[in-house]
């Protein structure tokens, strides 16, 4: 099977149980806090044998395939994944405020002072769509409100909330959040303050 084919085995595979940061496998080693993720990401393409069944590697549907970084076996269920900052290595916390607008499986923050969203701006070309998608992914910002109980807070679909907190950034970009689609992921470990924009 092909490096990509593989990965999107996985990622289909995984869906049910796997957090969204979990779905895409970034190819950074660096990026991963743990020296086992880091070795994960680097023999990803390397077959696995027999001998690394339950180690490295997991069986499904009769193939043998590379466990994901921060992934492990959870026994009966199958497999689960470690929380995002014992997963990747994070920025020490600091105080964010911006814009977190909040959609069905999407959201983005954009802090305040930020630069218009640069996909936005007008250009003197036409960018093809694949270069719009990378430079969404490039701009976007993921923020993981579970740790404050926000996610209740702000339902409507769109909703621009002016949030100010204490969080940790991923050092690296990657591909966080609802199906990996924003490249860092800020965690609130401490909300100052969120009120609705009119």
């Amino acid at each position: 099977m092909r490096s990509l084919e593989k990965r999107l085995a996985i990622a289909a595979a995984l869906l049910p149980s796997c957090p969204a940061a979990a779905l895409q496998v970034d190819v950074n080693p660096a990026m991963y806090a743990r020296a086992e993720d880091q070795e994960r990401v680097r023999l990803m393409e390397t077959p696995c044998t027999e001998a690394d069944l339950n180690r490295r590697c997991y069986r499904l549907n009769g193939d043998l395939i590379p466990y994901p970084p921060c992934a492990y076996s959870d026994g009966e269920n199958g497999m689960g994944f470690l929380q995002v900052d014992i997963c990747y290595k994070m920025e020490p916390p600091r105080r964010f405020k911006g814009v977190w607008t909040n959609a069905f499986e999407g959201q983005t923050f954009m802090p305040e002072a930020s630069e218009e969203i640069p996909w936005l701006q007008a250009t003197a070309h036409k960018p093809s769509v694949q270069e719009h998608l990378e430079r969404a992914l490039a701009f976007n910002i993921w923020i993981d409100v579970s740790r404050v109980g926000l996610e209740d807070r702000f339902k409507l679909e769109g909703q621009k909330v002016m949030i100010e907190f204490i969080g940790r950034k991923t050092q690296y970009p990657g591909n966080y959040g609802h199906m990996g689609v924003s490249a860092n992921l800020i965690i609130v470990d401490k909300l100052i303050s969120a009120k609705v924009q009119p």
